[in-house]
């Protein structure tokens, strides 16, 4: 049995500025160009308490934590999108590119005290004091290019292109206090430099079938994904790839009145993210630390849904309904 008592208080400014520009450059070409950059200070302190205790009512452990951070992230993403129509009906070119940057900075220190028993008699206690300084950049430029093209009247085929570069640079430095009080004193077994590259390739293709009561689609993309995890702390550089297939699925049949139901299916690969790759133990919570795998490989998900749906204008009333599932391979 366990009975925690927690208790916290957090502050944010933020600051934002949102551009859009959108414009005809003539009857075949537009063009949109979109800009957020966004700049937040948070400020956050806690308190937390737990008690264990066996089925005996012995104690087995008590904890007390403080904790107190301040946080600066600075972000910018912006996004150019061109589209251009051929004279043929329905044969469209598209090129969207982005560009996005991330900068996060916090400072925080944590103070806990743990004490366990046993048979309800103190054993031993431990004290974690120190300060942990992290800075986190990330950088990506994306781009995706669409071409379609009718083939009859109601059948489109599309072809399609995506470029992914992502960089993520993480530093996490904690520090113990030295002799005159102060966080001076770095522990090396909490500290790490890591930059984590992703560069992605994937192209795709699919078919569209356009009917008055029902449509369909199906298509398939392959994907490349090169991965550069460099440990510059313990000086280990680590390069692979993987090549995955994306295949995709949508059935959509158009019911009496304003109802329809759909089914789709589609596959997805996911890298793991660079606190799960970074070898740094968190140790905010003694009795619950975990440490970034270096050796984690990305995973493939099969998702599937169907769902059923419709509304009567003139009534207000309408319903949906919804089944979804999943399966996820080498999951982390």
């Amino acid at each position: 049995n366990s009975n925690s008592i927690s208790d916290g208080f957090s502050t944010k400014i933020k600051h934002s500025l949102n551009l859009s520009f959108e414009t005809n450059i003539d009857s075949a070409n537009s063009l949109k160009f979109t800009a957020r950059g966004n700049f937040n200070n948070t400020k956050a302190n806690s308190n937390y308490n737990l008690t264990s205790i066996s089925d005996k009512s012995l104690l087995i452990n008590t904890i007390s934590r403080k904790t107190k951070s301040e946080t600066d992230n600075s972000a910018f993403n912006s996004s150019l999108l061109w589209k251009h129509k051929f004279k043929k009906l329905a044969r469209t070119l598209t090129l969207n590119l982005g560009y996005n940057l991330s900068d996060t900075k916090s400072d925080s220190y944590l103070n806990s005290r743990n004490n366990y028993y046993k048979s309800g008699i103190p054993s031993n206690n431990d004290t974690t004091d120190q300060e942990n300084v992290k800075d986190n950049k990330t950088n990506s430029f994306t781009s995706n290019i669409t071409y379609t093209e009718p083939i009859a009247k109601d059948l489109f085929l599309s072809f399609n292109y995506a470029f992914t570069l992502t960089t993520n640079i993480n530093e996490r430095f904690s520090y113990a206090k030295d002799g005159n009080d102060k966080y001076n004193i770095r522990i090396d077994s909490l500290s790490n430099s890591f930059l984590f590259k992703q560069v992605n390739h994937k192209p795709g293709v699919s078919f569209r079938m356009v009917k008055k009561k029902y449509n369909y689609s199906i298509g398939v993309a392959i994907s490349n994904t090169s991965f550069k995890q460099d440990n510059r702390t313990k000086n280990l550089l680590r390069k692979y790839s993987f090549t995955n297939f994306f295949p995709s699925a949508s059935v959509y049949k158009k019911l009496s009145g304003n109802g329809g139901i759909r089914l789709n299916y589609n596959g997805s690969s996911r890298a793991p993210s660079l606190d799960q790759l970074q070898p740094i133990v968190d140790n905010t919570d003694q009795l619950n630390q975990y440490v970034g795998n270096p050796d984690l490989n990305q995973s493939f998900t099969h998702n599937v849904n169907m769902n059923y749906n419709f509304y009567n204008v003139l009534q207000e009333k309408g319903m949906y309904l919804g089944v979804y599932g999943n399966v996820t391979q080498n999951a982390f």
